[in-house]
C-alpha cells in the first residue's frame, strides 16, 4: 500500500497549494477520482481557494459559512454601519458598505458607485473627517461644497448628491436608532430587514417603505445565500423573537454571528467537478476514491481536542452512563486508520497555523514510528514523494519561468515622456522630490495621479503639523511689530492654541495631547519670537508666490506658500518654514530647498503683497517636543545666484527629453516610503538595481 507522503508543508497557504497541485496532477488520469478529508473547513476553504487556480470547483461537503457569503457579509456590514452611525461615524464601515455590490439605494448601479466613490473621496477620506459638523439632523457627514470626481477634479455638489444622501440615511438612521438601547429583539428585526430593504432598493422600485421583496432572497441577488438569510430572519422573527426579550446591540450582535457560522451553504447542483471531493471524517467512511488526501494532520485538529464539558466531572459523567470526553480520540483514530488504508493517501500537515508552531499528530508520529522501525526505505520514499510535491510548487509563481513577459520582475522605472507632457510648473515641494524621487514627479505631475489618505486614519504627524502652522499663522498673523511682551505673548500663544484646537480637532484625547505639547514649548517659543522679532517691521503668513526662470529657451513657473516672511528695518526679508521634525544643517540645500526657493523668489519679487527683498536671516522653525530656531541656511546674494543656477540646470536635466524619472534616485533615507513606491513596483527591484 502507498501511504503517499509526509512531508510537512511550511503554512496553511503553502499546504493547501500543495494539495490543489496534487489533486491537478491526478486529474491527468482519465476517470481517476480525488477526496480531501480534513476536519478543518479553513483549511477546506483555503485548498478550494487554490483549486481554482486550475479551474476546479470541489464538491465541499463541509460548506461555507453563511457569514462568509455576499448576502451574510452584507447584512453584518448594515449591522456595522448603522451601528457606527449611531455614534461616530466610522469611515471604514460606511466604505465597506457602499462598496457591497448588493447596495444601490433605489440608484442605478453604475450611479451609485459613481456616487459612493465621489462621496468617499470627498468625505470619508478627508483628513477632517473626524471633526465635527454634520449636517443638522443627519446622521452621516454632508458633503462638502465640491465633490470630487473619479478622475480627481471637483465639481460642485448637486440635487443627485443630496438626494443620495438622504437615501443613505434614511436606510440607515431606523436601525441606528433601535441600536442605540435595549428593546425587544421583534423590533431589531424589522428595523434590520428594513434597512436591508432600503439599501438594496433597485430603481424601479419606488416607494421607499417598499415592504420589502416578495421573492426570497431578491433583496440579496436572488442567489442561496440570499435566500438562507432570509430563511434565518423568519426563524428568528418566530418563537425566538418573542422569548427574546430587550436585547443590546452587542448581544444583537453575538447572536446574528453565532447564527450565520452555524449555517452553511453547499455548491449550487451541477458546478462541482465531478471527481474531485472535500470530504468530512463521516463521509469519509462510506465513500471512496482513487486519491485519498488526508489535510491538517496536526494535533488539536486531527485528533480534536476533547470537550470536557462546563457542568459535569467525570465521576459525574461516569454515574450518568455517558461517554468520556476520550472516546472522541477513539473515534478519530478509527477515521484515520480507516482512510489511511486506502489504495493511495497523501498525508499533510503544516509546520505553522497562525504563525506559530504545530504539533504533529499522534496518528502521524505513531505511522512513522512503525516504518522507521520496520520499513526505513518505504519512510524515505514517502518523503521523497512529498518534496519533490514541494518542489513544484515555487515553479508555479515564478515570473522568470512566465511565458508572458508583463509578469517579469520589473526594473527600476525611468519613465521618459515627451516633452509636450513634460511639467512645466513646479511647486517648490515638487522641486525637493524631483532630486529625491524624480518618479514621485512624474507620477503626480505627467500622469496626474494622488494619493489617497486612507480610511478612518487615527490622527497622525501630518495632523499634527496641520494643527501647529495654523495655531502659529493665527499667533503671527494677530502680532503687532513694536515692543515684545513675552508675558503678554504667551498668554495669547496659548489661547491661540486653544482656539484652533477648539475649532479643528474632534478626538478629545488628541486635544489633550496637543494642549499639553503646546503648553510645554509655549514658553520656549515665545523666547525665540523675542529674538527673531527684533528689526522686523512688517510680517506676511501663508503668503503665496509665482517665479518665471528661462528654462531650455522657454518661460517655467516655480510657486510656493512661505508659511512665514518677516519684512525687516534694513530692506531684507526673512523667511521661516514651519517644521513638526526640522532638517539637519547638513541636509539643508541638498534635500531641503523651501528656504532657498522662497528666498531666491523673495529677492526677485514674486510674493505677493511684498516687494523685492535681499536675504535676511533665514531658519527653519521647530514646532515640535522642544521648540527651537531650528538650523539656518547662510543665505546671501552671491549663494541666492547660484542656487539659480543650480536650479536651472536642474530643470533643464529633466525637461530634455531623453531624461528618465528614474524612483528613489536620491532618499534621504533607505527606510522612506514613498507614496508611489507600489506604482513603481519598488519591491521587485529593489536591492538588485543599484
Amino acid at each position: 500500500i502507498d501511504y503517499g507522503a509526509d512531508q510537512s508543508a511550511e503554512g496553511a497557504a503553502f499546504e493547501s497549494e500543495a494539495i490543489a497541485l496534487a489533486v491537478r496532477e491526478a486529474l491527468e488520469e482519465p476517470g481517476r477520482r480525488v477526496a480531501i478529508v480534513t476536519r478543518d473547513a479553513a483549511l477546506a476553504r483555503r485548498v478550494a481557494a487554490a483549486l481554482d487556480r486550475f479551474g476546479v470547483l470541489a464538491d465541499d461537503s463541509l460548506g461555507r459559512p453563511l457569514a462568509l457569503s455576499p448576502a451574510g457579509i452584507f447584512l453584518t456590514l448594515a449591522r456595522d454601519a448603522a451601528l457606527s452611525v449611531g455614534g461616530a461615524p466610522d469611515a471604514v464601515a460606511l466604505a465597506a458598505l457602499l462598496g457591497h455590490p448588493f447596495c444601490r439605494l433605489g440608484f442605478a448601479r453604475a450611479e451609485h458607485r459613481r456616487l459612493a466613490t465621489q462621496y468617499e473621496r470627498a468625505v470619508l477620506r478627508a483628513r477632517g473627517f473626524r471633526a465635527p459638523g454634520r449636517a443638522a439632523g443627519g446622521l452621516l457627514p454632508p458633503w462638502p461644497a465640491a465633490a470630487r470626481e473619479e478622475g480627481g477634479e471637483a465639481r460642485p455638489t448637486t440635487e443627485e448628491h443630496d438626494a443620495w444622501l438622504a437615501a443613505l440615511d434614511a436606510a440607515l438612521r431606523p436601525l441606528a436608532e433601535v441600536l442605540r438601547a435595549p428593546c425587544p429583539l421583534g423590533d431589531l428585526l424589522a428595523a434590520h430587514r428594513a434597512a436591508i430593504a432600503a439599501l438594496t432598493r433597485a430603481p424601479e422600485i419606488l416607494p421607499a417603505d417598499a415592504g420589502g421583496h416578495d421573492v426570497p432572497g431578491e433583496a440579496f441577488g436572488g442567489g442561496p445565500d440570499g435566500a438562507a438569510v432570509e430563511r434565518l430572519f423568519d426563524a428568528l422573527d418566530g418563537a425566538a423573537a418573542s422569548a427574546g426579550g430587550h436585547v443590546d446591540a452587542a448581544a444583537y450582535a453575538s447572536l446574528l454571528s453565532g447564527r450565520l457560522g452555524a449555517e452553511t451553504l453547499r455548491p449550487d447542483a451541477g458546478r462541482p467537478h465531478p471527481r474531485v471531493a472535500i470530504w468530512g471524517t463521516m463521509e469519509a467512511r462510506t465513500a471512496a476514491a482513487d486519491l485519498t488526501i488526508l489535510a491538517g494532520l496536526s494535533e488539536g485538529t486531527w485528533p480534536a481536542l476533547p470537550d470536557p464539558g462546563a457542568w459535569l466531572n467525570r465521576p459525574m459523567r461516569a454515574a450518568l452512563g455517558l461517554a468520556q470526553p476520550e472516546r472522541a480520540i477513539g473515534l478519530s483514530a478509527h477515521d484515520f486508520l480507516q482512510a489511511a488504508c486506502r489504495p493511495e493517501v497523501l498525508l499533510t500537515r503544516s509546520l505553522r497555523m497562525g504563525g506559530e508552531p504545530t504539533v504533529p499528530s499522534r496518528w502521524l508520529i505513531r505511522l512513522e514510528t512503525l516504518l522507521g522501525g520496520t520499513a526505513p526505505e518505504t519512510l524515505k520514499d514517502m518523503r521523497t514523494r512529498g518534496r519533490n510535491l514541494l518542489n513544484l510548487l515555487p515553479w508555479l509563481d515564478d515570473p522568470a519561468e512566465a511565458e508572458d513577459p508583463t509578469l517579469l520582475p520589473a526594473e527600476r522605472p525611468r519613465p521618459a515622456p515627451p516633452p509636450s507632457a513634460r511639467p512645466r510648473q513646479l511647486s517648490a515641494s515638487d522641486i525637493e522630490r524631483l532630486i529625491r524621487d524624480p518618479y514621485a514627479v512624474y507620477a503626480r505631475r505627467v500622469l496626474r495621479l494622488r494619493p489617497l489618505d486612507p480610511l478612518g486614519a487615527p490622527a497622525d504627524a501630518r495632523d499634527r503639523g496641520t494643527v501647529l502652522h495654523a495655531v502659529m499663522e493665527r499667533f503671527i498673523g494677530g502680532a503687532v511689530p513694536g515692543p515684545f511682551d513675552m508675558e503678554a505673548e504667551a498668554v495669547r500663544l496659548r489661547a491661540t492654541a486653544e482656539t484652533v484646537i477648539d475649532e479643528s480637532v474632534a478626538d478629545p484625547a488628541q486635544a489633550r495631547f496637543w494642549r499639553a505639547l503646546i503648553a510645554r514649548i509655549a514658553d520656549g517659543m515665545v523666547a525665540d519670537e523675542a529674538l527673531r522679532r527684533q528689526g522686523v517691521v512688517d510680517f506676511a503668513v501663508e503668503v503665496s508666490g509665482r517665479f518665471t526662470l528661462p528654462v531650455a529657451g522657454a518661460p517655467f513657473q516655480l510657486t510656493a506658500k512661505a508659511d512665514r516672511i518677516d519684512r525687516r528695518n534694513d530692506g531684507t526679508g526673512s523667511v521661516y518654514d514651519y517644521k513638526s521634525s526640522p532638517p539637519g544643517q547638513g541636509e539643508i540645500g541638498i534635500f531641503e530647498h523651501q528656504l532657498h526657493l522662497q528666498a531666491l523668489m523673495l529677492a526677485e519679487g514674486a510674493f505677493e503683497g511684498l516687494p523685492a527683498l535681499g536675504p535676511g536671516p533665514a531658519a527653519y522653525i521647530g514646532l515640535g517636543r522642544n521648540a527651537s530656531l531650528g538650523p539656518k541656511p547662510p543665505l546671501s546674494t552671491e549663494s541666492l545666484a547660484a542656487y539659480r543656477d543650480r536650479l536651472v540646470r536642474l530643470l533643464e536635466h529633466y525637461t530634455a527629453p531623453e531624461t528618465g524619472f528614474v524612483s528613489r534616485r536620491a532618499m534621504k533615507r533607505e527606510q522612506d516610503v514613498g507614496d508611489y513606491d507600489h506604482l513603481a513596483r519598488r519591491r521587485e527591484w529593489e536591492g538588485r538595481d543599484g
